[in-house]
């Protein structure tokens, strides 16, 4: 009766998997939800950021001339 337990091939895989496909709690998927959608607004800040930099949208243009003349130099 006084088996020393060993670990079969078994519970070693069980152990394996229990961190990697465990389910979620409710929890969890809402803190998961919520950083998700923090993270989102925070790139639209970075965008209006751009934005507000270079104005309409776009990002700021190097003038052809100054452009050509660059390559000249080099």
């Amino acid at each position: 009766m006084n088996q020393r337990w060993k670990k079969t091939e078994r519970d070693n895989q069980t152990d394996r998997t229990k961190g990697k496909y465990r389910e979620k709690s409710k929890t969890q998927r809402q803190r998961e939800r919520e950083r998700e959608r923090e993270r989102e607004r925070e790139r639209e800040r970075e965008r209006e950021r751009e934005r507000e930099r270079y104005g309409k949208g776009q990002k700021k243009k190097i003038d052809k001339h100054v452009y050509i003349q660059t390559l000249v130099n080099i």
